[in-house]
Protein backbone atom coordinates (compact mmCIF):
# COMPACT_ATOMS: atom_id res chain seq x y z
CA UNK A 1 0.00 0.00 0.00
CA UNK A 2 2.66 2.50 1.05
CA UNK A 3 5.00 1.71 -1.85
CA UNK A 4 2.50 2.96 -4.43
CA UNK A 5 1.89 6.39 -5.92
CA UNK A 6 5.35 7.80 -5.54
CA UNK A 7 5.86 6.57 -1.99
CA UNK A 8 9.01 4.49 -2.73
CA UNK A 9 11.12 7.57 -3.47
CA UNK A 10 12.70 7.77 -0.01
CA UNK A 11 12.74 5.57 3.10
CA UNK A 12 12.05 8.44 5.56
CA UNK A 13 8.83 9.32 3.69
CA UNK A 14 7.73 5.70 3.72
CA UNK A 15 8.44 5.39 7.44
CA UNK A 16 6.60 8.61 8.26
CA UNK A 17 3.57 7.53 6.24
CA UNK A 18 3.42 4.20 8.02
CA UNK A 19 3.52 5.94 11.38
CA UNK A 20 0.88 8.40 10.25
CA UNK A 21 -1.32 5.57 9.00
CA UNK A 22 -1.15 3.75 12.35
CA UNK A 23 -1.82 7.02 14.18
CA UNK A 24 -4.89 7.69 12.04
CA UNK A 25 -6.36 4.26 12.75
CA UNK A 26 -5.70 4.68 16.47
CA UNK A 27 -7.45 8.06 16.43
CA UNK A 28 -10.37 6.59 14.48
CA UNK A 29 -10.71 3.87 17.12
CA UNK A 30 -10.85 6.50 19.86
CA UNK A 31 -13.60 8.37 18.03
CA UNK A 32 -15.54 5.12 17.52
CA UNK A 33 -15.51 4.61 21.30
CA UNK A 34 -16.68 8.16 22.08
CA UNK A 35 -20.25 8.79 20.83
CA UNK A 36 -20.09 12.59 20.99
CA UNK A 37 -16.89 12.68 18.90
CA UNK A 38 -18.46 10.42 16.29
CA UNK A 39 -21.44 12.77 16.16
CA UNK A 40 -19.15 15.77 15.74
CA UNK A 41 -17.21 14.25 12.87
CA UNK A 42 -20.35 14.38 10.72
CA UNK A 43 -20.02 18.18 10.91
CA UNK A 44 -16.53 18.16 9.39
CA UNK A 45 -16.48 20.29 6.20
CA UNK A 46 -14.16 17.78 4.41
CA UNK A 47 -15.75 14.51 5.56
CA UNK A 48 -18.02 14.02 2.55
CA UNK A 49 -15.20 14.59 0.10
CA UNK A 50 -13.05 12.03 1.90
CA UNK A 51 -15.86 9.45 1.95
CA UNK A 52 -16.49 9.90 -1.77
CA UNK A 53 -13.01 8.49 -2.41
CA UNK A 54 -13.91 5.11 -0.95
CA UNK A 55 -17.68 5.19 -1.36
CA UNK A 56 -18.49 7.16 -4.53
CA UNK A 57 -22.11 5.97 -4.58
CA UNK A 58 -22.87 7.03 -0.99
CA UNK A 59 -25.65 9.69 -0.93
CA UNK A 60 -24.55 12.78 0.99
CA UNK A 61 -27.77 12.67 3.01
CA UNK A 62 -26.90 9.21 4.40
CA UNK A 63 -23.53 10.10 5.96
CA UNK A 64 -24.73 10.14 9.58
CA UNK A 65 -26.56 6.84 9.21
CA UNK A 66 -23.54 5.35 7.43
CA UNK A 67 -21.24 6.28 10.32
CA UNK A 68 -23.68 4.75 12.80
CA UNK A 69 -23.58 1.40 11.00
CA UNK A 70 -19.83 1.14 10.36
CA UNK A 71 -16.72 1.79 12.41
CA UNK A 72 -14.73 4.87 11.47
CA UNK A 73 -11.54 2.80 11.66
CA UNK A 74 -12.71 0.45 8.90
CA UNK A 75 -14.03 3.35 6.83
CA UNK A 76 -10.67 5.15 7.01
CA UNK A 77 -8.77 1.98 6.07
CA UNK A 78 -11.07 1.39 3.10
CA UNK A 79 -10.81 4.97 1.83
CA UNK A 80 -7.02 5.07 2.08
CA UNK A 81 -6.67 1.74 0.30
CA UNK A 82 -8.94 2.96 -2.48
CA UNK A 83 -6.62 5.94 -2.89
CA UNK A 84 -3.61 3.63 -3.22
CA UNK A 85 -5.32 1.82 -6.09
CA UNK A 86 -5.91 4.99 -8.08
CA UNK A 87 -3.89 7.86 -9.54
CA UNK A 88 -4.23 10.06 -6.43
CA UNK A 89 -1.31 10.77 -4.13
CA UNK A 90 -1.40 8.72 -0.91
CA UNK A 91 0.24 11.43 1.15
CA UNK A 92 -2.41 13.97 0.18
CA UNK A 93 -5.14 11.47 1.02
CA UNK A 94 -3.68 10.83 4.45
CA UNK A 95 -3.38 14.53 5.13
CA UNK A 96 -7.06 14.88 4.27
CA UNK A 97 -7.80 11.98 6.63
CA UNK A 98 -5.88 13.87 9.32
CA UNK A 99 -8.14 16.89 8.78
CA UNK A 100 -11.25 14.69 9.04
CA UNK A 101 -10.20 12.80 12.16
CA UNK A 102 -8.71 15.80 13.93
CA UNK A 103 -11.89 17.85 13.52
CA UNK A 104 -13.98 16.50 16.45
CA UNK A 105 -11.14 16.23 18.96
CA UNK A 106 -9.61 19.62 18.13
CA UNK A 107 -13.05 21.23 18.33
CA UNK A 108 -13.78 19.65 21.71
CA UNK A 109 -10.36 20.63 23.07
CA UNK A 110 -10.67 24.15 21.68
CA UNK A 111 -13.77 24.94 23.70
CA UNK A 112 -12.83 22.86 26.75
CA UNK A 113 -15.60 20.32 26.23
CA UNK A 114 -15.74 17.10 28.25
CA UNK A 115 -18.46 14.46 27.87
CA UNK A 116 -21.02 14.65 30.65
CA UNK A 117 -20.91 12.09 33.42
CA UNK A 118 -23.88 11.61 35.76
CA UNK A 119 -23.43 9.16 38.60
CA UNK A 120 -26.38 7.06 39.72
CA UNK A 121 -28.85 8.31 37.10
CA UNK A 122 -32.44 7.82 38.26
CA UNK A 123 -35.48 7.51 35.99
CA UNK A 124 -39.03 8.62 36.75
CA UNK A 125 -40.08 4.97 37.12
CA UNK A 126 -37.25 4.26 39.56
CA UNK A 127 -38.02 7.32 41.66
CA UNK A 128 -41.68 6.43 42.03
CA UNK A 129 -41.39 2.66 41.97
CA UNK A 130 -43.08 2.27 45.36
CA UNK A 131 -46.26 4.32 45.21
CA UNK A 132 -49.46 4.24 47.23
CA UNK A 133 -52.86 5.14 45.82
CA UNK A 134 -52.51 8.87 46.64
CA UNK A 135 -49.13 9.16 44.98
CA UNK A 136 -50.34 7.22 41.94
CA UNK A 137 -53.30 9.59 41.58
CA UNK A 138 -51.10 12.66 42.04
CA UNK A 139 -48.75 11.51 39.27
CA UNK A 140 -51.68 10.68 37.03
CA UNK A 141 -52.93 14.24 37.36
CA UNK A 142 -49.54 15.52 36.17
CA UNK A 143 -49.79 13.37 33.04
CA UNK A 144 -52.77 15.46 31.95
CA UNK A 145 -50.44 18.47 31.62
CA UNK A 146 -49.26 17.05 28.30
CA UNK A 147 -52.70 17.49 26.74
CA UNK A 148 -53.82 20.63 28.53
CA UNK A 149 -52.84 23.96 26.95
CA UNK A 150 -54.72 26.51 29.09
CA UNK A 151 -52.33 27.98 31.75
CA UNK A 152 -55.00 28.24 34.45
CA UNK A 153 -56.09 24.65 33.94
CA UNK A 154 -52.49 23.48 34.05
CA UNK A 155 -51.96 25.29 37.35
CA UNK A 156 -55.14 23.75 38.74
CA UNK A 157 -53.87 20.29 37.87
CA UNK A 158 -50.54 21.00 39.58
CA UNK A 159 -52.23 22.30 42.73
CA UNK A 160 -54.61 19.35 42.84
CA UNK A 161 -51.65 16.98 42.45
CA UNK A 162 -49.82 18.69 45.32
CA UNK A 163 -52.93 18.52 47.51
CA UNK A 164 -53.23 14.79 46.76
CA UNK A 165 -49.57 13.98 47.32
CA UNK A 166 -46.81 16.65 47.20
CA UNK A 167 -44.01 15.82 44.76
CA UNK A 168 -41.09 17.82 43.39
CA UNK A 169 -42.49 17.24 39.90
CA UNK A 170 -45.74 19.01 40.73
CA UNK A 171 -44.10 21.92 42.56
CA UNK A 172 -41.60 22.46 39.73
CA UNK A 173 -44.32 22.28 37.07
CA UNK A 174 -46.48 24.76 39.01
CA UNK A 175 -43.52 27.07 39.47
CA UNK A 176 -42.82 27.15 35.76
CA UNK A 177 -46.47 27.78 34.91
CA UNK A 178 -46.48 30.71 37.35
CA UNK A 179 -43.30 32.03 35.73
CA UNK A 180 -44.94 31.90 32.31
CA UNK A 181 -47.70 34.07 33.80
CA UNK A 182 -45.04 36.50 35.16
CA UNK A 183 -45.80 35.66 38.79
CA UNK A 184 -42.11 35.60 39.65
CA UNK A 185 -42.25 35.55 43.45
CA UNK A 186 -44.75 32.70 43.63
CA UNK A 187 -42.84 30.84 40.94
CA UNK A 188 -39.61 31.05 42.93
CA UNK A 189 -41.37 29.84 46.08
CA UNK A 190 -42.78 26.79 44.29
CA UNK A 191 -39.42 25.88 42.78
CA UNK A 192 -37.71 26.24 46.17
CA UNK A 193 -40.36 23.92 47.59
CA UNK A 194 -39.65 21.43 44.80
CA UNK A 195 -35.95 21.42 45.71
CA UNK A 196 -36.82 20.89 49.38
CA UNK A 197 -39.05 17.89 48.52
CA UNK A 198 -36.52 16.27 46.18
CA UNK A 199 -33.07 17.91 45.83
CA UNK A 200 -32.10 15.34 43.18
CA UNK A 201 -34.73 16.48 40.66
CA UNK A 202 -32.98 18.53 37.97
CA UNK A 203 -36.03 20.28 36.48
CA UNK A 204 -36.24 22.50 39.57
CA UNK A 205 -32.68 23.82 39.16
CA UNK A 206 -33.17 24.29 35.43
CA UNK A 207 -36.34 26.32 36.02
CA UNK A 208 -34.62 28.41 38.67
CA UNK A 209 -31.84 29.20 36.21
CA UNK A 210 -34.42 30.30 33.66
CA UNK A 211 -36.21 32.45 36.24
CA UNK A 212 -32.98 34.34 36.91
CA UNK A 213 -32.71 35.27 33.23
CA UNK A 214 -35.55 37.73 33.82
CA UNK A 215 -33.55 39.59 36.47
CA UNK A 216 -32.41 43.12 35.62
CA UNK A 217 -29.19 42.82 37.63
CA UNK A 218 -26.52 41.12 35.46
CA UNK A 219 -24.76 39.36 38.34
CA UNK A 220 -28.04 37.73 39.40
CA UNK A 221 -28.72 36.69 35.82
CA UNK A 222 -25.23 35.25 35.61
CA UNK A 223 -25.89 33.14 38.71
CA UNK A 224 -28.38 31.24 36.58
CA UNK A 225 -25.40 29.36 35.11
CA UNK A 226 -24.77 27.82 38.54
CA UNK A 227 -28.34 26.53 38.60
CA UNK A 228 -27.97 25.05 35.11
CA UNK A 229 -24.76 23.32 36.27
CA UNK A 230 -26.61 21.81 39.24
CA UNK A 231 -29.38 20.62 36.91
CA UNK A 232 -26.83 18.80 34.72
CA UNK A 233 -25.47 16.93 37.74
CA UNK A 234 -28.81 15.75 39.11
CA UNK A 235 -29.58 12.03 39.02
CA UNK A 236 -33.08 12.71 37.66
CA UNK A 237 -34.21 15.25 35.08
CA UNK A 238 -36.93 15.21 32.43
CA UNK A 239 -34.72 16.54 29.62
CA UNK A 240 -30.96 16.09 30.02
CA UNK A 241 -30.24 18.46 27.13
CA UNK A 242 -32.30 21.36 28.55
CA UNK A 243 -29.77 22.90 30.98
CA UNK A 244 -27.05 22.71 28.33
CA UNK A 245 -29.27 24.46 25.79
CA UNK A 246 -30.27 27.15 28.27
CA UNK A 247 -26.68 27.79 29.33
CA UNK A 248 -25.69 27.94 25.68
CA UNK A 249 -28.38 30.50 24.92
CA UNK A 250 -27.20 32.60 27.89
CA UNK A 251 -23.64 32.65 26.53
CA UNK A 252 -24.88 33.51 23.05
CA UNK A 253 -26.83 36.45 24.43
CA UNK A 254 -23.58 37.63 26.04
CA UNK A 255 -21.76 37.06 22.72
CA UNK A 256 -19.55 34.41 24.36
CA UNK A 257 -19.60 31.97 21.48
CA UNK A 258 -16.81 29.64 22.63
CA UNK A 259 -18.55 28.76 25.92
CA UNK A 260 -21.87 28.65 24.04
CA UNK A 261 -20.46 25.99 21.71
CA UNK A 262 -19.26 23.98 24.69
CA UNK A 263 -22.80 23.94 26.13
CA UNK A 264 -24.48 23.06 22.84
CA UNK A 265 -22.03 20.19 22.40
CA UNK A 266 -23.27 18.94 25.76
CA UNK A 267 -26.85 19.12 24.53
CA UNK A 268 -25.88 17.29 21.36
CA UNK A 269 -24.87 14.26 23.44
CA UNK A 270 -28.51 13.74 24.37
CA UNK A 271 -30.19 14.97 21.18
CA UNK A 272 -27.87 13.86 18.35
CA UNK A 273 -30.65 13.87 15.74
CA UNK A 274 -31.91 17.39 16.50
CA UNK A 275 -31.47 19.24 13.20
CA UNK A 276 -31.70 22.73 14.76
CA UNK A 277 -29.14 21.84 17.41
CA UNK A 278 -26.73 20.38 14.85
CA UNK A 279 -27.04 23.58 12.81
CA UNK A 280 -26.19 25.72 15.84
CA UNK A 281 -23.16 23.57 16.66
CA UNK A 282 -21.93 23.69 13.07
CA UNK A 283 -22.28 27.47 12.86
CA UNK A 284 -20.58 28.06 16.21
CA UNK A 285 -17.78 25.61 15.37
CA UNK A 286 -16.96 27.51 12.19
CA UNK A 287 -16.85 30.76 14.17
CA UNK A 288 -14.80 29.30 17.01
CA UNK A 289 -12.06 28.04 14.70
CA UNK A 290 -10.90 31.61 14.29
CA UNK A 291 -11.34 32.76 17.88
CA UNK A 292 -10.01 31.96 21.29
CA UNK A 293 -12.29 30.36 23.88
CA UNK A 294 -14.25 32.99 25.76
CA UNK A 295 -13.71 35.76 23.25
CA UNK A 296 -16.66 38.02 22.56
CA UNK A 297 -17.12 38.37 18.83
Amino acid sequence: FFSLNGMQSSYPSLKVCRQLYRSLLKQATTIDRTPILKQLITLSPVLRHFLQVGYPDLPTTDVSKFLEEYSLKNIAKHCLRKVSEGPSNSVSAMLEAVRVLNYPTSLAIHVGFEPAKVEHEVSFADRYRNRNSDLAHALQLLQHLETESAPKKRMELCRLSIATYPTADAYAALGWQLALCHQWTKARQCIEEAIAVDPEFGDSYNYMGLLLQYEVDFSRRQSGLDWFRKAKECPRITDRAAPYRNAGLWHMECQEYGPALREFLGALQYQPEDIELRGIVQSLSLMSQHRRVGDKY
